[in-house]
């Protein structure tokens, strides 16, 4: 039975219930008395059944279930691997939906095999529900290694229960389990004492529309913590295991991306402290993944020198026939070379580590001068294409003082001329001129701002004005920015928003003026706060007069509209093409005629709203033909999109569903304007 090929005869008993209740126990019993080659035989084929995208569900679920058996048998060389090779990709698996307490949330823990058949789907859900029982188990089986630390086998339990998983059945901490050492002494197997689990671990099933409250403080510095422990633990891996390092980056990234909206939130709000605190995570994240980013690209230099660090040639031991006694003074003499020479080492590694550092900022900056060339030379094409528009309107081109230092200007200032006598160029811009120019069309830069929460709303040669919104709680809040590209510094502000209470909107701008002196490279701000009462469409516009020599008025689309006091819910996918047939009788469709072909992810970049919808495609519903794109976002109920683009035809047919048919129409009226080309 030792001289079985047990790779083989793994993906072999996993392949089917039939192998597997053929061939299981045999590879049991062999890992009975298992040496570490055959350990590692096993371990590493059930780690390439589980983590290979071919491999679908139900054959997982066996190798898992194969592996929990052979854990129980307490060999020791099985366990010593085990925990080194395989946990840490277990404790990934084990995170997936951790915020989500619904006992059926590993239906999707395999992307889209997991929900291509109804058996894939079980399957998926069973492993999730296995895989946190089996680690809670093991953690109370080896909690303790035989040098009186804690296991991984604990550790990754006791990592997964701070970040707040939900683990089915939680189990008496108190048991004690009688089971041989990891080594071939005796010890207790104790564990560690983990804080037992709190109430947030008992099954509950939220409603569809049942949002999180926004994540406190030190649950990101919980999370961070553990994922960068972690990431520690594993760099100090074997090569072969490093691969486990893609997916802790992938969660890293996503918590810095939530990091960094909590950074906003708090410094709008004046949250000095708690800004401070999440700059610090966001650093600390950042270090880490600039670290996976050099590990990617085969960067072992440190672990070169790592090793070069200890003794370069063994100390001289005594001939042979000669006294065991060496010369204390030819010893120490060795002693002091060996010291020299790590000291040698050492300072070779941080030369090396400095210029590795030195390396990287010249190429950040040589990027950096790359990016800004190309930008000047994209200016002054947008220039000359601007000298055309102007020839072709009033047919001649207006001269110009210094092209070198001219900004791009939007085309809706080339398409709509300013009313009355165009200023001299060569004149004073700060005449006491009192001419008011008015400018309605943003609406590109309002669209742009609409995808991204943020952008610029309208830019010309003088001014340029940002925006920048997030929700909070039921408020929205934002930023205003007014840059002065101008020599003329502004001398006068007033931002003022037109009373929209009648249709459900309030916002508030503060401060309304202000006459600081804004010279040409600085910028005023003002603060933005809105609440939504009713359901609307109303696209909101802000009226901006600046003074900077004379008087402009513009009046700007702002996108403060109802889609921002949407959210994204959480919800499986099961649960959302029920809910989509329910309201079936609500059903509004629309078609939306394109000027040019527009490929499917723009327009799911339109629909999405920054994320307000949950946007899926054939890539997550193989259902779904390639030009079909589908949403769902909620405020009191859910409300659903389904978009299908007719590229032949340069057509978008929308059809959105919600039980409150207000509501309804003000979303697809919505989304026809982003969608609308001008």
């Amino acid at each position: 039975m030792s001289t079985l090929k047990l790779q083989p005869l793994v993906k072999t008993a996993i392949s089917s219930q039939e192998e597997y209740d053929a061939n299981a126990q045999t590879i049991v019993e062999v890992i009975r008395q298992a040496s570490q080659a055959q350990a590692k035989d096993v371990i590493t084929a059930v780690k390439k059944a589980i983590k290979d995208k071919h491999v679908d569900p139900p054959s997982k679920l066996r190798a898992l279930e194969l592996f929990d058996q052979c854990m129980m048998t307490s060999n020791v060389n099985f366990l010593s691997f085990a925990q080194k090779k395989i946990m840490s990709r277990l404790t990934i698996l084990g995170r997936h939906r951790k915020q989500s307490a619904n006992p059926d949330r590993g239906n999707d823990i395999f992307g889209p095999m997991s929900t291509s058949s109804p058996g894939n789907q079980d399957a998926s859900k069973r492993f999730l529900v296995l895989l946190l029982n089996r680690i809670q188990a093991w953690a109370l089986a080896y909690g303790m290694g035989p040098d009186g630390k804690p296991s991984q086998y604990y550790v990754s339990y006791n990592t997964l229960t701070k970040e707040g998983v939900h683990f089915p059945n939680p189990q008496n901490r108190s048991q004690s389990v009688n089971i041989p050492a990891l080594n071939s002494q005796n010890y207790q197997h104790s564990l560690p004492s983990p804080s037992p689990p709190s109430a947030r671990h008992s099954i509950s099933h939220p409603q569809p529309s049942q949002r999180q409250k926004e994540k406190p403080i030190s649950e990101f510095k919980t999370e961070v913590d553990s994922m960068l422990n972690f990431f520690s633990e594993i760099t100090q891996y074997p090569e072969d295991e490093r691969e486990t390092l893609d997916d802790i980056a992938k969660n890293l990234d996503k918590t810095q991306k939530e990091i960094a909206n909590r950074i906003n939130t708090a410094v709008n709000s004046g949250d000095d402290i708690g800004a401070g605190e999440l700059l610090e995570l966001n650093d600390r994240i950042t270090s880490a993944l600039e670290t996976y980013k050099n590990l990617k690209k085969g960067s072992d230099s440190e672990q070169e020198v790592d090793e070069d660090i200890v003794a370069s040639r063994p100390l001289q031991g005594p001939a042979p026939g000669m006294s065991s006694n060496p010369n204390n003074a030819a010893l120490e003499k060795e002693l002091q070379d060996l010291r020299n020479e790590n000291k040698t080492l050492r300072n070779a590694m941080q030369l090396r580590e400095q210029n590795s550092v030195d390396k990287s900022q010249l190429a950040k900056l040589q990027a950096e001068i790359n990016k800004l060339k190309k930008e000047k030379e994209d200016l002054r094409v947008q220039l000359a294409e601007r000298d055309q528009q102007i020839q072709n309107l009033s047919g001649k081109v207006q001269p110009r003082v210094n092209p070198e230092i001219q900004l791009r200007v939007g085309q809706e200032e080339a398409k709509s001329p300013k009313k009355g006598k165009e200023p001299d160029p060569y004149d004073s811009m700060s005449s006491d001129s009192s001419e008011d120019e008015a400018l309605v069309n943003n609406i590109e830069f309002y669209k742009k701002c609409n995808r991204k929460s943020k952008g610029i709303l309208y830019e010309n040669q003088d001014v340029q004005i940002g925006i920048q919104v997030a929700k909070s709680n039921d408020q929205v809040v934002g930023m205003i920015y007014i840059g002065n590209k101008s020599s003329d510094p502004i001398t006068e502000l007033i931002t003022e928003v037109p009373d929209y209470s009648r249709e459900g909107l309030t916002i508030n701008v503060t401060p309304i003026s202000s006459t600081n002196i804004t010279p040409q490279g600085s910028q005023d701000n003002r603060r933005l706060n809105a609440t939504s009462t009713r359901v609307t469409g109303t696209v909101p516009k802000m009226k901006i007069r600046i003074r900077q020599g004379h008087l402009k008025e513009l009046s700007l689309n702002i996108p403060i509209t109802l889609a921002r006091f949407l959210e994204c819910p959480e919800i499986s996918l099961n649960e959302i093409f029920a809910q989509w047939e329910r309201v079936a009788s609500t059903n509004r469709e629309i078609s939306i005629k394109l000027q040019n072909p527009r490929p499917l992810k723009k327009i799911a970049k339109d629909l999405s709203f920054n994320g307000v919808f949950q946007i899926l495609t054939s890539n997550e519903v193989s259902t779904f033909a390639a030009n079909q794109l589908f949403g769902v976002s909620q405020k009191e109920k859910l409300i659903f999109v389904m978009a299908e683009v007719d590229e032949e035809k340069r057509m978008v047919r929308l059809a959105c569903r919600c039980e409150i048919i207000e509501l309804r129409n003000a979303i697809i009226q919505l989304l026809k304007e982003q969608l609308t080309e001008y």
